[in-house]
């Protein structure tokens, strides 16, 4: 199995209830995501994945 690059903890915001991404990743991979949830994680692909 690959090992990730980066991991990245986050907390959600108590207020919104909402994770705020760094403006790199946004930068990056866009702002269009699939969250797909697993019974021990939470996983983030990003609908395009193409760089920029």
């Amino acid at each position: 199995m690959e090992k990730p690059i980066l991991i990245y903890q986050k907390n959600a915001d108590k207020v919104m209830n909402r994770i705020m991404l760094p403006k790199k990743f946004i930068d990056k991979w866009g702002s269009s995501y699939y969250m797909e949830v697993y019974k021990d994680k939470i996983v983030l692909v990003p609908v395009n994945k193409e760089l920029k």
